[in-house]
Protein backbone atom coordinates (compact mmCIF):
# COMPACT_ATOMS: atom_id res chain seq x y z
CA UNK A 1 0.00 0.00 0.00
CA UNK A 2 1.13 3.15 -0.99
CA UNK A 3 1.03 6.40 1.78
CA UNK A 4 0.31 10.06 0.52
CA UNK A 5 2.90 12.33 0.86
CA UNK A 6 2.76 14.68 3.24
CA UNK A 7 1.84 18.22 1.61
CA UNK A 8 4.74 20.64 2.37
CA UNK A 9 4.18 23.87 3.40
CA UNK A 10 4.21 26.95 0.89
CA UNK A 11 7.88 28.79 0.86
CA UNK A 12 7.11 32.65 2.14
CA UNK A 13 8.22 34.58 -0.48
CA UNK A 14 7.95 37.76 1.08
CA UNK A 15 9.09 39.09 4.89
CA UNK A 16 7.56 41.35 7.41
CA UNK A 17 9.16 45.19 7.40
CA UNK A 18 7.91 48.07 9.71
CA UNK A 19 7.48 51.55 9.43
CA UNK A 20 7.62 53.90 12.39
CA UNK A 21 6.46 57.69 11.43
CA UNK A 22 7.05 60.73 14.00
CA UNK A 23 4.14 62.39 14.18
CA UNK A 24 4.06 66.39 15.87
CA UNK A 25 2.27 66.09 19.06
CA UNK A 26 1.11 62.95 18.72
CA UNK A 27 1.60 58.79 19.02
CA UNK A 28 4.22 57.79 15.81
CA UNK A 29 2.09 56.04 13.10
CA UNK A 30 3.21 52.61 12.81
CA UNK A 31 2.96 51.16 8.86
CA UNK A 32 3.12 47.35 8.17
CA UNK A 33 5.15 46.36 4.90
CA UNK A 34 6.23 43.45 3.15
CA UNK A 35 9.73 42.49 1.67
CA UNK A 36 10.54 40.48 -1.26
CA UNK A 37 14.20 39.68 -1.27
CA UNK A 38 15.99 38.40 -4.55
CA UNK A 39 19.45 37.31 -6.05
CA UNK A 40 19.06 38.18 -9.47
CA UNK A 41 20.95 39.50 -12.91
CA UNK A 42 20.47 43.42 -12.39
CA UNK A 43 19.93 45.61 -15.61
CA UNK A 44 22.10 48.40 -14.12
CA UNK A 45 25.31 46.19 -13.97
CA UNK A 46 27.72 45.09 -16.63
CA UNK A 47 27.46 41.58 -17.84
CA UNK A 48 24.42 40.30 -16.40
CA UNK A 49 25.71 40.56 -13.02
CA UNK A 50 23.58 39.53 -10.28
CA UNK A 51 22.61 41.66 -7.37
CA UNK A 52 21.17 41.11 -4.17
CA UNK A 53 17.75 43.24 -4.23
CA UNK A 54 15.01 43.94 -1.22
CA UNK A 55 11.87 45.62 -2.60
CA UNK A 56 10.09 47.08 0.38
CA UNK A 57 6.34 48.54 0.09
CA UNK A 58 4.22 50.29 2.68
CA UNK A 59 1.04 50.39 1.51
CA UNK A 60 -0.66 52.28 4.38
CA UNK A 61 2.03 54.94 3.84
CA UNK A 62 2.67 55.45 0.38
CA UNK A 63 6.43 54.70 0.51
CA UNK A 64 8.02 51.67 -0.72
CA UNK A 65 12.01 51.34 -0.76
CA UNK A 66 14.02 49.56 -3.65
CA UNK A 67 17.89 48.43 -2.23
CA UNK A 68 20.22 46.87 -4.47
CA UNK A 69 23.59 45.22 -3.03
CA UNK A 70 26.19 44.15 -5.37
CA UNK A 71 29.53 43.03 -5.52
CA UNK A 72 31.84 46.09 -7.06
CA UNK A 73 33.34 46.10 -10.24
CA UNK A 74 34.35 49.67 -10.82
CA UNK A 75 38.23 49.48 -9.74
CA UNK A 76 38.13 53.40 -9.16
CA UNK A 77 35.84 53.54 -6.53
CA UNK A 78 37.28 52.24 -3.13
CA UNK A 79 34.32 49.73 -1.91
CA UNK A 80 34.12 46.00 -2.07
CA UNK A 81 29.99 46.19 -2.49
CA UNK A 82 27.76 49.03 -3.59
CA UNK A 83 24.11 49.30 -1.85
CA UNK A 84 21.67 51.71 -3.46
CA UNK A 85 19.07 52.72 -1.77
CA UNK A 86 15.79 54.26 -3.28
CA UNK A 87 12.61 55.88 -1.43
CA UNK A 88 10.02 56.20 -3.86
CA UNK A 89 7.40 58.45 -1.31
CA UNK A 90 4.74 59.19 -4.55
CA UNK A 91 4.38 62.58 -3.25
CA UNK A 92 2.22 60.48 -0.13
CA UNK A 93 5.55 61.75 2.60
CA UNK A 94 8.14 64.67 1.86
CA UNK A 95 11.32 63.65 0.24
CA UNK A 96 14.29 61.41 2.54
CA UNK A 97 16.86 64.03 2.77
CA UNK A 98 18.94 62.45 5.52
CA UNK A 99 19.72 58.14 5.96
CA UNK A 100 21.20 56.77 9.09
CA UNK A 101 23.76 53.84 8.65
CA UNK A 102 22.31 50.25 7.88
CA UNK A 103 22.82 48.23 11.18
CA UNK A 104 21.75 44.86 11.40
CA UNK A 105 20.29 43.01 14.37
CA UNK A 106 19.15 39.50 15.82
CA UNK A 107 16.11 40.92 17.13
CA UNK A 108 14.44 44.40 15.83
CA UNK A 109 13.97 45.82 19.11
CA UNK A 110 17.93 45.49 20.22
CA UNK A 111 20.79 47.65 18.89
CA UNK A 112 23.52 45.94 16.27
CA UNK A 113 26.65 46.54 14.16
CA UNK A 114 26.25 49.07 11.23
CA UNK A 115 27.58 47.89 7.78
CA UNK A 116 30.81 49.38 7.65
CA UNK A 117 31.25 51.56 4.78
CA UNK A 118 30.55 55.70 3.81
CA UNK A 119 26.68 56.85 3.29
CA UNK A 120 26.59 59.31 0.73
CA UNK A 121 23.11 61.27 -0.10
CA UNK A 122 23.69 61.22 -4.32
CA UNK A 123 19.74 63.64 -4.37
CA UNK A 124 16.65 63.80 -1.99
CA UNK A 125 15.40 59.97 -2.04
CA UNK A 126 18.66 58.23 -3.22
CA UNK A 127 21.72 57.39 -1.06
CA UNK A 128 24.73 54.79 -1.98
CA UNK A 129 26.49 53.18 0.42
CA UNK A 130 30.00 52.01 -0.60
CA UNK A 131 31.16 49.46 1.87
CA UNK A 132 34.41 49.40 3.47
CA UNK A 133 37.28 46.98 0.77
CA UNK A 134 39.50 46.15 3.60
CA UNK A 135 39.76 42.62 4.26
CA UNK A 136 38.06 42.76 8.06
CA UNK A 137 35.47 44.98 7.30
CA UNK A 138 34.02 42.32 4.38
CA UNK A 139 34.33 39.62 6.40
CA UNK A 140 32.42 41.99 9.00
CA UNK A 141 29.99 43.32 6.37
CA UNK A 142 29.07 39.73 4.81
CA UNK A 143 28.52 37.58 8.55
CA UNK A 144 26.18 40.85 9.05
CA UNK A 145 24.26 39.91 6.08
CA UNK A 146 24.90 36.31 6.62
CA UNK A 147 23.89 35.87 10.10
CA UNK A 148 21.86 39.02 11.62
CA UNK A 149 17.82 38.29 11.19
CA UNK A 150 16.51 42.62 11.04
CA UNK A 151 17.63 45.26 8.85
CA UNK A 152 17.48 48.51 10.80
CA UNK A 153 17.58 52.47 9.57
CA UNK A 154 16.62 56.30 10.63
CA UNK A 155 15.66 58.74 7.90
CA UNK A 156 14.65 62.45 8.55
CA UNK A 157 11.91 63.91 6.12
CA UNK A 158 12.37 67.35 3.95
CA UNK A 159 9.72 68.28 6.90
CA UNK A 160 12.50 67.13 9.79
CA UNK A 161 9.91 64.53 10.96
CA UNK A 162 11.99 61.46 11.38
CA UNK A 163 11.35 57.73 10.18
CA UNK A 164 12.12 54.11 11.15
CA UNK A 165 12.49 51.53 9.24
CA UNK A 166 12.56 47.19 10.41
CA UNK A 167 12.92 44.61 7.61
CA UNK A 168 13.09 41.15 8.39
CA UNK A 169 15.14 39.03 6.66
CA UNK A 170 12.88 36.28 6.91
CA UNK A 171 13.26 32.77 4.89
CA UNK A 172 13.17 33.77 1.18
CA UNK A 173 15.71 36.87 2.22
CA UNK A 174 18.13 34.22 3.81
CA UNK A 175 18.25 32.32 0.58
CA UNK A 176 18.74 35.46 -1.30
CA UNK A 177 21.58 36.60 0.83
CA UNK A 178 22.95 32.80 0.98
CA UNK A 179 23.35 32.53 -3.24
CA UNK A 180 24.65 36.18 -3.14
CA UNK A 181 27.11 35.46 -0.91
CA UNK A 182 28.38 32.21 -2.33
CA UNK A 183 28.73 33.87 -5.92
CA UNK A 184 30.39 36.33 -4.22
CA UNK A 185 33.37 34.34 -2.79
Amino acid sequence: SVTPAEPRPAQPTISRAFMVLETQGAAPNQFEGIANWSFAPDPALPNGEKALRMQVEYPGSGLSIDMVLARNTDQTLPASHTFFVTFNTRNALPAVREMSPIEWRERESQTGPALAGPLVPIQDNVFLMGLDRSEGAIRRNMDLLRFQRWMVFDVRLANGRRAAFLIEKGVIGERAVNEALAAWN
